[in-house]
């Protein structure tokens, strides 16, 4: 009689030891699956992300070397698989020349899915950036300008006033001594109209 209790005890312990085998089998997959799940949602791990920032705080014989430098950066950045945005902060006036290159390079950036950003305190004949600076930052995704900023957009055409009439009224006679046919610097004291060769 001891002995088939014995064997029954032993039976029963093999039975209630394979179950809880299985039972921690079927939470490990469980557990396994619930976090394969959370990990396929929440993404692989995140690739490094470059932000390029373009700003210089440079004397006036600096600019050439300091354009030479932006042109070189964007360079690198159209073969940056890891670059996902640019930060242009126009603090200086470049010629229109200029704004076309560094313009066609940030176009192709764009191209790309890269956003670009620029910044200015102030666009216009009294701010930091003219007319070309504002061409250059027209391409960006956004563009940000001073709280305390301003924006005057003169467009690309100019208007002279000629006095030479009026000081001849008032009885006033202007010498000046031009250097050349195409300086027309004094033209706005002495003559009444545009010449020819300011109109060139």
């Amino acid at each position: 009689m001891g002995m088939k209790i014995s064997a029954a005890i032993g039976w029963g312990g093999k039975k209630i030891f394979s179950g809880f085998n299985r039972l921690f089998i079927v939470v490990g997959y469980a557990v396994t699956f619930v976090v394969l799940v959370l990990f396929f949602r929440r993404g692989l791990p995140s690739t490094p992300v470059h932000v390029l920032v373009l700003e210089h705080h440079f004397e006036a014989w600096e600019q050439g070397s300091h354009l030479k430098n932006w042109k070189a950066s964007l360079e690198r950045a159209l073969v940056d698989p890891y670059l996902r945005r640019i930060v242009l902060h126009l603090n200086f006036d470049i010629s229109i020349a200029d704004a076309q290159v560094l313009r066609g390079m940030l176009v192709k950036l764009k191209a790309q899915g890269k956003e670009v950003i620029c910044y200015a305190q102030s666009v216009g004949s009294l701010g930091e950036i003219g007319i070309s600076g504002y061409y250059l930052g027209s391409c960006a995704n956004r563009f940000y300008l001073a709280s305390s900023g301003h924006m005057m957009l003169e467009g690309m055409s100019v208007e002279r006033l000629y006095f030479g009439k009026f000081l001849e009224a008032l009885g006033v006679r202007s010498n000046f001594v031009a250097q050349g046919k195409y300086k027309s610097g004094p033209d706005g004291f002495t003559r009444s109209d545009m010449a020819i060769q300011e109109k060139k």
